[in-house]
């Protein structure tokens, strides 16, 4: 293999998406060769988009040219060793992580185990740790194709849907008897409404536009499901909003409409492209940002390890069981991205792009 297919995104107009061939060098010792294979595309890789310079995603996967136009978005998935210098691991295996929207990557396999390795790659070292981990993957998993779909599609949601779960039930809920989820068609909003409705006595609350109001209801997470336009039939009760939305006039009512009893904010994402500004309204000193990578490395050390370990089980667990409600969407990588982009995929639906 002497070149690699690169769909590169323009930085400043996500519409603009073109796939260009760029030359592969020749590999070093201790670097392997990753034909990158199905990979899920969803809202949450539009998020890494938006917040590709402010919180370095542009940098994990520099383009071959014009990088300071375009980047490669980060995408979750399989790939396979297609060749390897000394590396550690072997051609033909395949393994499961964070690559970009390419055919081919090399990585710098280090601190190699037989169930993982990380890219020690000298330009992702001062990156967030928890991208850097690859799974080495059993030809169990390979087999069963569509739970390796699924496991693409929700691992990285769900994860983070672990992550703000166990922020809530360790510091975060405090005296609140019920949770707001906006953009609750989201992947990671029913990832978060699923953990919450089954693992503890809050009432779990749904926000979602008309158009998917009546899909989100009928898979079932959620005590309550409601339109952005019925936000006055929210009970006034303590709340915690999980904001996935990023719509800032959109909390900004929400903030008005529960006074006091909006009791903290967490930001997850943008959705919906937009960000929080100093709006009439707004409580902004009881609202945060919250970034899975910071809280899984404060939680690892604490957990004694478990941390990692049971994200990646519940991912799993909600993967397999996924077939209730989901319908995995495959089809052309641009028409794909396009429907995802412009919010067209129902949130019963999950989009994989092929890449090689």
């Amino acid at each position: 293999m002497s070149e690699t297919t690169q769909y590169l995104v323009n930085k400043s107009d996500f519409a603009d998406l073109r796939a260009e061939k760029a030359p592969l060098p020749s590999l070093q010792k201790g670097e392997a060769l990753i034909r990158i294979g199905r990979v899920a595309f969803t809202a949450n890789n539009i998020s890494y988009a938006l917040a590709g310079e402010s919180l370095g995603y542009w940098k994990f996967f520099p383009p071959a040219t014009d990088q300071n136009t375009y980047g490669l978005i980060p995408v979750w998935g399989y790939g396979e060793v297609e060749a390897e210098n000394d590396s550690g691991l072997g051609v033909g295996e395949s393994v499961f992580g964070y690559w970009p929207m390419a055919s081919h990557w090399i990585v710098q396999p280090g601190a190699v185990k037989p169930h993982r390795f990380i890219d020690s790659a000298e330009h992702r070292a001062a990156l967030p740790g928890i991208y850097n981990n690859y799974r080495r993957v059993a030809k169990e998993e390979m087999a069963d194709g569509e739970f390796a779909d699924r496991q693409s599609l929700l691992f990285p949601l769900v994860g983070t849907a672990f992550g703000i779960f166990d922020w809530l039930q360790t510091e975060g809920r405090g005296d609140a008897t019920q949770i707001i989820l906006t953009s609750a068609s989201s992947k990671t909003a029913l990832g978060l409404a699923f953990l919450a409705k089954n693992n503890s006595d809050i009432k779990v609350i749904g926000l979602t536009s008309p158009g998917n109001l009546e899909a989100t209801k009928k898979i079932g997470f959620y005590h309550q499901v409601l339109s952005y336009e019925d936000l006055e039939r929210i009970s006034e009760a303590p709340t915690i909003i999980i904001d996935m939305a990023g719509n800032g006039e959109l909390s900004a009512k929400l903030h008005q409409h529960l006074g006091d009893n909006m009791l903290r904010e967490a930001r997850v994402g943008a959705t919906h492209g937009q960000s929080h500004f100093n709006i009439d309204g707004f409580k902004k000193e009881r609202s945060f940002f919250f970034f899975l990578p910071s809280h899984a490395a404060k939680r690892q050390p604490e957990t004694d390890g478990a941390f990692l370990k049971d994200m990646l089980a519940f991912s799993g667990e909600f993967a397999r069981q996924s077939g209730d409600w989901l319908d995995v969407v495959d089809g052309e990588t641009t028409e794909l991205y396009e429907k995802v982009r412009t919010g067209s995929i129902m949130p019963n639906q999950g989009a994989i792009l092929s890449l090689s």
